[in-house]
């Protein structure tokens, strides 16, 4: 689901090697690792609030830290994000929860260079030619892509779906690499079944990433449902629009 920008939402390049992608990971990890300590270490010289050791982890630095990694690196690792932030409380921690829930309604996206960038491998240097408008700040974001306005030559008035650059590519790395921190830190109970959540969501995304499939998929509901007026199922655009 593409959620509307908030006036808030930011620009931030998303990390598109596989490399880079990596590297978020580490640092989250590392982090993760240093708050935790900070936190003993401000607890037992009784800085701060004194709750139990149990919730060492569940700082509001790790939180933030978690949080703001997942917005960054956004893909497979946002998503399953968000799907952990609908799970009950029983089976995810609280605190967790309420920040995963702000990672489910986060909608960060990408730098106008970027989305040249990205443009401009799928339909060419004077792929602005296309269009007659183009707005550069996306009305919508999600966790695999964003939503621009732009008209074509002829006035049409077109939502432009633009995938963020790697997220294809890393589903596999980025649940694994997530899953890894979660189950060093131990953040979820063994009921939870984590390793059943990510074989989902690594088959799920697989799907969700394909937007050539979901174009095929939009254009056989659209002839199934031509005939019920309560039904809108949008055209699609193929690359070939130039006038």
């Amino acid at each position: 689901m593409y959620i509307k920008l908030c006036e808030n939402a930011k620009q931030r390049k998303v990390p598109s090697s596989r490399i880079g992608r990596m590297v978020s990971f580490g640092t989250l990890a590392a982090g993760l690792g240093l708050g935790t300590a900070t936190e003993y270490a401000k607890r037992t010289f009784g800085i701060g609030d004194q709750v139990s050791d149990a919730n060492l982890f569940m700082n509001k630095a790790n939180m933030e830290r978690i949080v703001d990694t997942l917005c960054k690196v956004r893909g497979a690792a946002l998503k399953l994000g968000q799907i952990l932030s609908i799970q009950d409380e029983s089976l995810v921690n609280p605190e967790l929860a309420k920040a995963l829930e702000r990672v489910r309604k986060s909608a960060d996206f990408m730098p106008n260079w970027q989305v040249e960038q990205v443009m401009s491998a799928e339909l060419g240097p004077d792929w602005k030619d296309n269009f007659s408008e183009f707005e550069e700040r996306p009305f919508a974001a999600a966790s695999i892509g964003q939503v621009h306005h732009a008209k074509l030559k002829d006035d049409t008035d077109v939502a432009i779906k633009i995938q963020y650059p790697g997220v294809a590519k890393g589903i596999e790395s980025d649940i694994d690499n997530l899953g890894g921190i979660m189950k060093m830190w131990n953040i979820f109970p063994k009921g939870m079944f984590l390793e059943n959540l990510m074989t989902v969501a690594k088959r799920e995304l697989a799907w969700e990433v394909d937007y050539v499939r979901e174009a095929q998929c939009t254009n056989k509901f659209r002839e199934i449902l031509a005939g019920y007026d309560d039904y809108y199922v949008p055209y699609v655009i193929g690359k070939s629009v130039k006038n």
